[in-house]
């Protein structure tokens, strides 16, 4: 977007925003992020149903898709069961984010909630919730809308991210002097082993390639899928809760992954891009189809903090959340 905002042209700046939107690994990317959020999940159907209906052009679909999902996400907030276009804009108005900025969320929620009694059929290029939900509004069938709708939804997810961020303790007490120079000769040593570290590419076939801990993950996920043992499979998603809510996850990761078999599998490599960032290339035979197909993979602890592959207390786990990312989507099929 640097050239339109040098440019001060904001038909430009409008037009590359609609470009983004329209990109489908942009788009992808955008998704896996809302993908990890909580609330989420259970309406990740519906955001890709509109993700599909966008790129084939169908944005009337694609917008009345992301307000539900906008009002039923925000809905869930706080316990408050308040959809989105019940809230006020000073609610809305997140602190630590782009989108708090006087001409982000809050402004743009004035008109989101305007009110429209007579009907209109001049084209809007507004996500007007009201004029569109209620159906005062009829022509809003254009790219322009729709992504405002993807950005909306983006945006709603940073606000709810940092009511997160305020709901957390306070960080503790800085730390003695004894104990500052305990940690920083970790992280001193952490450091070198960091920098010492090389990538590393290793096929099967290779005498230590079943060793690799990466492959022994994804070898326990596949295995786990093949043979629809999804709590097992659940263990192995990044987006994997705490303890206390696996049953539900399990129960969503079923859903997601009980229509869909996989037939076979054989790991193929592993690339090492980082100490804790990791590239399973695998054969996977997908409902009689076979492709071969990479996934990534993070090294993380339950607080989703990386931890190098030579420290305790990381676990692999893949960042695709649903079949089709494993097969449907392949890099390159056999």
């Amino acid at each position: 977007m640097r050239g339109p905002i040098d440019a001060k042209d904001p038909d430009a700046l409008e037009a590359t925003l609609i470009d983004f939107y329209g990109d489908p690994q942009q788009l992808d990317r955008l998704i896996r992020q809302l993908g990890v959020e909580p609330n989420m999940p259970e309406r990740m159907h519906l955001v890709r149903l509109a993700r599909e209906d966008h790129l084939a052009g169908r944005y009337y679909a694609t917008t009345l898709t992301l307000l539900a999902v906008m009002d039923g996400f925000v809905n869930e907030i706080e316990r408050a069961r308040r959809g989105l276009s019940s809230r006020d804009a000073d609610e809305i108005n997140p602190w630590n984010s782009v989108v708090g900025h006087h001409l982000g969320l809050k402004a743009a929620h004035r008109s989101f909630t305007k009110t429209f009694k007579a009907t209109s059929t001049d084209e809007i290029t507004t996500l007007h919730r009201n004029g569109i939900v209620h159906g005062t509004l009829p022509n809003f069938n254009n790219a322009v809308v729709a992504s405002k709708a993807w950005n909306r939804l983006m945006a709603v997810k940073d606000w709810a991210r940092s009511l997160d961020a305020a709901s957390q303790p306070p960080p503790p007490p800085t730390p003695s002097i004894a104990e500052s120079v305990v940690k920083l000769a970790a992280t001193a040593r952490r450091t070198s082993r960091l920098r010492d570290w090389e990538h590393r590419s290793v096929a099967f076939g290779s005498a230590d390639f079943s060793s690799e801990p990466a492959v022994i993950a994804a070898h326990k996920l596949f295995h786990s899928w093949k043979s629809r043992n999804y709590g097992q499979l659940a263990s192995f998603l990044r987006e994997a809760p705490k303890k206390s809510e696996m049953a539900k996850f399990t129960g969503d990761v079923r859903r997601r992954f009980e229509g869909v078999n996989l037939d076979e599998f054989r790991i193929e490599r592993v690339d090492m891009l980082t100490s804790s960032v990791a590239v399973i290339t695998a054969t996977l035979t997908v409902d009689g189809r076979q492709f071969l197909n990479e996934t990534r993979w993070y090294r993380e602890d339950d607080a989703r903090h990386s931890v190098p592959e030579f420290e305790d207390g990381g676990a692999w786990r893949s960042i695709h959340y649903w079949p089709d990312e494993y097969g449907a989507t392949p890099n390159a099929k056999l």
